[in-house]
């Protein structure tokens, strides 16, 4: 039997720093379209878990024209959305599951297979440190039953999904991965939040409009024209997306 292990993405259409970011476009596609088909290279099942207000149904229209199934939710309340969407019946079975951003246009199938490779008994939250690799380029790998199991939880966690997995004290099964040399830049941005960001990813495509993430990162590296265009950008934590 193949294992199950879908990819949740979670995305809405507002946001106070660029508004409508998910459906804006990158070269050929919109933002959310990249996040989701680089979401299907390492996942045979695609969710989205999006907000049941009422901006956020073109971005529903969008995914079902894709064929990814669609959640939706509390606006303010993530880690109930992701709920939802274990309850789907795409999720029926699923031990563990991938958490993805919609700001993640450039998602690494290498980094979301290495998560897969590094499971064990003793872990159930695995990841990739922000701070040592370029943002934007790693989902995060859950055990199902350690997720659904974390409540009773705080407003911050409800927001921030994964950190009652981490960041109690007790919380003692997060597994942090070693991060592979291509990717050791963390000086370098590949997440959108800003009009920085997107000018920066629009660059990108206009050199190769399936570029992978690392000829990205190695171009950004050779390119430091590009590099610079979201040098100064505040990195936002991927909580209300």
């Amino acid at each position: 039997m193949v294992e199950i292990v879908p990819a949740i993405i979670q995305a809405r259409f507002g946001s106070s720093r660029l508004r409508g970011k998910a459906l804006l476009p990158l070269g050929t596609m919109s933002a959310l379209e990249r996040v989701i088909r680089r979401a299907g290279l390492f996942a045979k099942c695609v969710l989205l878990a999006t907000s049941d207000a009422p901006e956020d149904e073109p971005l529903e229209a969008l995914a079902r024209s894709l064929g990814t199934p669609t959640v939706r939710g509390p606006l303010e309340d993530v880690h109930a959305r992701f709920r939802l969407a274990l309850e789907h019946d795409v999720c029926r079975g699923a031990e563990w599951f991938f958490r993805v951003t919609g700001d993640c246009p450039l998602l690494s199938e290498r980094l979301a297979k290495e998560l897969l490779e590094a499971r064990d008994d003793s872990s159930d939250y695995l990841y990739f440190a922000d701070e040592e690799l370029p943002r934007g380029l790693a989902p995060e790998l859950v055990r199902v039953s350690a997720f659904v199991e974390t409540e009773p939880l705080s407003a911050p966690e409800r927001e921030h999904v994964t950190l009652a997995l981490y960041g109690r004290a007790d919380a003692k099964r997060a597994k942090k991965l070693p991060i592979p040399e291509i990717f050791r830049h963390p000086e370098l941005r590949l997440t959108l939040d800003y009009a920085e960001d997107a000018r920066l990813f629009e660059g990108l495509f206009a050199i190769d409009d399936r570029i992978s993430p690392e000829r990205a990162v190695e171009t950004l590296l050779a390119r430091p024209d590009l590099s610079a265009l979201n040098r100064g950008a505040e990195t936002v934590a991927p909580h209300l997306l």
